[in-house]
């Protein structure tokens, strides 16, 4: 098998998407961020709010009330950094979504390919077990069609493993989840 370079590697990473995704995650982890600094401004502005007196003055009342539209302010700011991060989260989502359905469908396809394989040699097989049965006593001919049986039923089990599937989203606690589910092969040993 040849060596990828490190060029081709990063070409074959962009064209499946998750160079897309990698973008997607970062721009959220800077808006999480950024969300992080507007909390704390705002905890800072609250800590040093303090409500005039009855017997203060107009000046303290006129203080009063420009941080309570800064902390007001912040609080909006907070509450529209969050519905940004919640539309990036869901179109990070799709993304991961759309990725797991083409590589579901690249992996239907080779699944598809590798059992055109398997059955052109258990039909190679079979033609063998044909040829070579001219001659042979019938003990002989038992023995070898219960090994070419035994050979072709080890194929077929290659034959009904699945990929992986992806079974959709789940909703918990207000965060969906994309989830996959990984076939057991049928008629395997344990």
């Amino acid at each position: 098998m040849e060596k990828q370079t490190k060029q081709e590697i990063e070409k074959s990473i962009e064209e499946s998407g998750y160079e897309e995704l990698i973008q997607l995650i970062e721009g959220y982890s800077r808006k999480t961020e950024k969300i992080i600094k507007i909390m704390k401004e705002y905890m800072i502005t609250e800590k040093r709010y303090k409500r005039p007196e009855e017997g203060d003055g107009f000046k303290a009342w006129e203080t009063h009330y420009d941080q309570m539209d800064e902390m007001f302010m912040k609080k909006q700011n907070i509450y529209s950094e969050i519905n940004k991060i919640e539309k990036e989260g869901e179109r990070m989502m799709e993304r991961m979504r759309e990725i797991g359905e083409e590589e579901e469908k690249k992996m239907r396809e080779l699944t598809s390919y590798m059992n055109q394989v398997i059955n052109n040699m258990i039909g190679k097989r079979e033609e063998e077990y044909e040829r070579n049965m001219e001659g042979k006593s019938e003990k002989e001919q038992e023995v070898m069609l219960k090994k070419l049986e035994k050979e072709i039923e080890e194929m077929e089990r290659l034959k009904t493993v699945e990929p992986v599937k992806f079974v959709g989203e789940k909703k918990k606690k207000g965060t969906k989840k994309i989830r996959y589910e990984i076939p057991k092969p049928k008629n395997m040993k344990k």
